[in-house]
């Protein structure tokens, strides 16, 4: 197997409509897998994460599906496995300053030390509570790093959206107050922007590059607009091969004229 077929075959088992709340209609591009299975992995392990790309790419689409499955009151079942997400949205525009920037980063610490500090002190309480207890087996003798595994640990993302455009203005270095924030991660951190970003920022979190749309995924596409009913696209009826032709011609056509 060449190296793109394993990563393909590890994005499809890992993204689909059953361990994700993908809505209804949405076809599962390769971008929008792609997309998916880094932001999860980003901020799970804290790592900063910048999906660049044109607009209708899936950028923004993926990073909701991720928070609404990894959501704390009703994950999916394959998102249990996972950390919850509680997220922070900020959208820059060209006058946006650096004072601005830091402080949603400063909100976001100040949000993840309560949830940590909350989930230390209901580790701590059920831990004494069972120390206290006459029959500890009722509570099965647990260690404090096994009542850790019991209480889940909610992650605060700090999402900010059209991060490339305070740059744009001449002159402007506003981005340059992400760099301790990206060296030394306290929250997850994930930036969408149409532009790419200076190479301080770039070299300092992985970086999601989308292309332009293949053919392949113009055809998944279309074909989730040609539902008929509503419902989900794995629960859709093969299509026919009049339909698989019409939107092969159409997607060609799309190709050709762009």
């Amino acid at each position: 197997l060449s190296l793109t077929r394993i990563v393909s075959l590890a994005l499809d088992d890992v993204v689909s409509y059953e361990n994700f709340k993908i809505p209804k209609g949405v076809g599962l591009t390769s971008a929008l897998k792609e997309n998916i299975f880094c932001t999860l992995a980003c901020i799970e392990r804290q790592i900063p994460l910048g999906i660049i790309g044109e607009p209708g790419s899936s950028k923004s689409l993926s990073y909701h599906i991720v928070c609404d499955s990894m959501v704390e009151n009703d994950p999916t079942e394959f998102c249990k496995m996972f950390s919850a997400v509680d997220s922070l949205f900020f959208s820059c525009s060209e006058d946006t300053t650096p004072g601005q920037i830091e402080q949603w980063f400063m909100k976001a610490e100040a949000r993840q030390k309560r949830h940590d500090n909350r989930r230390k002190d209901a580790i701590t309480a059920q831990w004494k509570q069972q120390e206290l207890a006459s029959d500890s087996s009722a509570h099965n003798g647990l260690s404090t790093d096994e009542w850790a595994k019991k209480f889940k640990r909610v992650i605060v993302t700090l999402f900010i959206d059209e991060a490339g455009l305070p740059s744009r203005k001449k002159n402007r270095m506003v981005m340059k107050v992400l760099h301790p924030h990206l060296d030394d991660p306290k929250v997850s951190f994930v930036a969408l922007s149409n532009h790419w970003f200076d190479a301080a920022n770039t070299n300092r979190m992985l970086t999601l590059y989308r292309s332009h749309t293949d053919n392949r995924d113009l055809n998944v596409l279309a074909m989730a607009c040609l539902q008929k009913r509503g419902a989900r696209f794995d629960e859709e009826p093969d299509p026919t091969r009049r339909e698989k032709e019409f939107v092969q011609h159409v997607c060609d056509a799309y190709d050709a004229v762009k």
